[in-house]
């Protein structure tokens, strides 16, 4: 099967489940060329899975309820992919990346999703970061008030309840070096095949103890 998960952990280890709300999936028709830009949109998200079959991709796109995906494909665009997964509400953006032109100039005003072409990975990146950015802020809820309704001063707003019960729980708990060492262990598997995140857990479990957390 013609597919690369860069979260895939060893046989035995838990089985490692997306961090966060978002997904990238990067269309490559060669795996082995794209190994050092996946470690560079590892720094944006965690999950990257890469696909060098179409039917694959569409499958994963499809199969994906529970993220927001952001598409890149690599090289020369495929209309009838886009046309088979721009309807899907879980894909929230399409990113061509390629060093040549594409002379169909009316195509982006055809699909809403798509952000642009890009012939390096620093733009690339810039628009990423940009887009899962407005895509974290709109599942962001807001609470509505009518005009008409009068604040009861006694009530106190629920992301300040919740910081102080977040508060009580981490000053309550008992803390100890397996309670450490667990933590790290899944945090590992959570970011197996993510160096820049496993650079920052090998930093934490060294330093851990060289400060006071709270």
């Amino acid at each position: 099967m013609a597919l690369f998960n860069s979260n895939n952990a060893s046989s035995r280890r838990p089985i490692s489940r997306s961090v966060g709300n978002a997904s990238i999936v990067w269309m490559c028709s060669s795996v082995q060329d794209c190994q050092q830009l996946i470690t560079e949109l590892q720094t944006i998200v965690n999950s990257v899975k890469l696909f060098s079959l179409a039917d694959e991709c569409v499958g994963f796109i499809t199969e994906t309820k529970d993220q927001k995906l952001f598409l890149i494909i690599f090289g020369c665009y495929d209309e009838i992919l886009i046309s088979s997964i721009h309807h899907l509400t879980q894909l929230d953006s399409i990113y061509i990346f390629s060093d040549e032109s594409i002379g169909n100039s009316d195509w982006p005003t055809r699909w809403m999703k798509f952000k642009g072409i890009f012939t390096d990975i620093c733009s690339l990146q810039n628009q990423l970061k940009r887009n899962i950015r407005q895509m974290e802020r709109s599942l962001t809820p807001i609470s509505c008030i009518p005009a008409s309704s009068s604040p009861n001063l006694d009530e106190l707003q629920p992301s300040f309840m919740y910081s102080q019960m977040l508060k009580e729980v981490l000053l309550n708990m008992e803390h100890d070096e397996k309670t450490k060492t667990t933590l790290i262990e899944y945090c590992r598997v959570q970011y197996a095949g993510n160096h820049v995140q496993l650079s920052i857990i090998n930093q934490f479990e060294c330093d851990y103890n060289k400060h006071t957390p709270i």
